[in-house]
């Protein structure tokens, strides 16, 4: 039985930009694999910006609502080469890039929207990613 996580962006923030806004473009995505994370299961966009940067103002929250489902392996249960067993998932933007990786053994909570934050520093400032991640399983 194989679990699906749902990957929602719910916000961008900027801090430490000398008082500027930040703007930002790029990918935000997230990539499925086993133990070797340069073999990928499976590549899928999250948000890519699609009307060009936006700009984000310093210390407020820019609201989303992106949302990618995965689908990951849970060995023993089923063989690893059906999906992955690991998922990173971050961005590549012209401010920086940087990724958070979980292994499916460590998505236990079901059905409950747990937040994790992406941080991606360049100099004296820091873009901040929240993500909530949601986990149910897969028959």
């Amino acid at each position: 039985m194989g679990k699906v996580v749902d990957v929602k962006l719910v916000g961008i923030s900027a801090d430490g930009t000398n008082g500027k806004d930040v703007e930002i473009a790029g990918r935000i995505f997230g990539i499925t694999f086993n133990e070797d994370p340069h073999e990928e299961d499976e590549n899928r966009d999250i948000f890519t910006f699609p009307d060009g940067p936006i700009t984000v103002v310093k210390g407020q929250t820019s609201p989303f609502t992106a949302t990618r489902s995965f689908v990951l392996s849970t060995f023993p249960f089923e063989p690893l080469r059906l999906h992955g067993k690991f998922l990173k998932f971050g961005a590549e933007l012209n401010f920086g890039s940087e990724f958070a990786t979980v292994a499916s053994e460590d998505l236990a909570l079901l059905d409950q929207e747990v937040p994790h934050r992406v941080r991606i520093v360049s100099g004296n400032a820091e873009v901040r990613l929240d993500f909530i991640l949601k986990v149910t399983n897969v028959s």
